[in-house]
């Protein structure tokens, strides 16, 4: 045991600098898995009931990423290696802690999720992520420090001078004329550059995002892995339906509903649903507007007051609102999400559209239903 400690106090004599930032790197590394790792789209997490992955649930499942070419997992174990090796302090540390930085990058090309169900699209970088990143490169830091503190006598170097800042470019002129003077500049520059595009990107997309984005920033994010979207799609004008609204969807689309109900509950008096490549279109009704029970179709009779359209194609989603004489009321673009107008989006189809319609009041049913 006296040995141990004798030891130990020598290697922290020995190496203060780098003992003192490994340290600092297991610290972080052990509080990044207790927070958001990768945070995505779906309503329910891998393990955990939200829209994030702890960095500890990353931690257990990640390995199988190697089965979809992802290999961020594995700087994990390469970690390990180079931790234990500046805590004993009896082999470099260099190389496995240059093959966990490298391979530690991987995490921004991560663009899917899965705990053994279907994959979710990742939404951003967690700052658990951004941690274990940062701890990570401390450690290649710390490696680096190490070797050039081999055969220095830093405390007694820096024991006349009377500022951290002569101490630093003092250590900056021995670091140079070192044969590992290439990975310490790397893991400086590793870690300002993790700690500027961290703040850079973060501080745009919550600046310039919309309601949507917010809320997704608010989990956890750090940053959005692709351009974050800035549309706030609002009606043009209202137009007034007080017979048929025609409604055209696509029979893949999910934007509209292709149920009638779900508009004849919003208070539109006639609907006509049109599915393209689909059925003989029919006009429906409610025999008793306050019971959607009372449902009926007739065959197709009139011209439309407006039509409401969508199209897609390519990862693009087209919804059009227009009245009879053309004039368009509501036109919706969404490209791979952007803007979101699904259901749970501040920005849904349901609610767009009825705020483009003045709707006969005695028709309007109070429902939270929407298409």
């Amino acid at each position: 045991m006296e040995t141990e400690s004798t030891s130990k106090v020598a290697q922290q004599t020995r190496f203060p600098i780098s003992r003192k930032i490994s340290s600092i790197a297991i610290w972080l590394w052990s509080i990044s898995i207790f927070l958001p790792g990768l945070v995505y789209y779906g309503q329910k997490s891998v393990l955990f009931d939200s829209h994030n992955t702890l960095g500890l649930a990353i931690f257990l499942i990640g390995w199988v990423g190697i089965l979809a070419t992802y290999v961020a997992w594995y700087a994990n174990m390469f970690w390990f290696v180079a931790i234990s090796r500046l805590r004993q302090g009896t082999r470099s540390a260099i190389t496995p802690a240059a093959i966990a930085a490298l391979l530690s990058l991987d995490t921004f090309r991560v663009d899917c999720i899965t705990g053994g169900g279907p994959c979710e699209t990742v939404y951003g970088v967690g700052i658990g992520a951004i941690i274990w990143m940062a701890a990570i490169f401390l450690t290649m830091l710390a490696a680096s420090v190490r070797e050039i503190e081999t055969g220095q006598d830093l405390l007694n170097r820096f024991e006349s001078l009377d500022s951290v800042k002569k101490k630093f470019y003092t250590f900056l002129a021995i670091a140079r004329n070192t044969d590992h003077a290439w990975s310490f500049y790397l893991s400086m520059v590793l870690l300002v550059g993790i700690a500027g595009s961290s703040i850079a990107l973060g501080t745009y997309d919550r600046v310039v995002g919309n309601a949507d984005e917010q809320d997704m920033l608010k989990m956890g994010v750090v940053f959005k892995r692709s351009a974050v979207c800035d549309q706030a799609p609002k009606p043009i004008r209202k137009i007034q339906v007080n017979g048929v609204l025609e409604v055209v969807t696509s029979m893949y689309s999910d934007v509209l509903s292709k149920d009638p109900a779900a508009y004849l509950q919003l208070g539109v008096p006639v609907v006509r649903s049109v599915t393209l490549r689909e059925s003989v279109p029919q006009d429906w009704y409610l025999e008793n507007p306050n019971d959607a029970r009372t449902m009926k179709s007739r065959p197709v009779a009139g011209e439309p007051d407006a039509r409401l359209e969508t199209t897609d194609s390519s990862g693009w989603v087209h919804v059009k609102l227009i009245d009879k004489n053309g004039v368009i009321a509501l036109e919706l673009t969404q490209r791979h999400g952007c803007p979101n107008i699904s259901g749970f989006s501040h920005y849904n189809t349901a609610k767009l559209v009825r705020q483009a319609l003045i709707l006969p009041a005695d028709s309007v049913m109070k429902t939270n239903k929407q298409f």
